[in-house]
């Protein structure tokens, strides 16, 4: 996944800890973020890029790119099958509005 996706609206979250637990009252269901979950789900909420996060979780843990882009993308894969990104992520351009123009 590319670009800069968001979490879904309507799920009301909680910062526990390092953790991040989420309700959706629509679907009753619990959802609990793991670190780093929670770490890509900050950096991605701030407005960053997939790339963006990615680079900067990767300075931040001392781990190589690679490791750290597989925990990004495998986060981002959990988050879609559990229906807590939006439906369509917004442009990958400058700032979190997309192009200038």
């Amino acid at each position: 996944m590319t670009g800069r996706p968001r979490l879904r609206p309507g799920v009301l979250w909680v910062d526990v800890a390092d953790e991040r637990v989420g309700y959706d009252e629509q679907a009753g269901r619990l959802h609990l973020l793991s670190p780093v979950g929670a770490a890509v789900a900050d950096l991605l909420e701030s407005g960053r890029s997939v790339d963006e996060a990615v680079d900067q979780l990767t300075g931040a843990s001392g781990r190589t790119r690679g490791e750290v882009e597989r925990a990004v993308h495998d986060v981002l894969a959990a988050l879609a099958a559990a229906g807590l990104l939006q439906d369509r992520p917004g442009p990958a351009g400058p700032g979190p509005g997309g192009p200038a123009g």
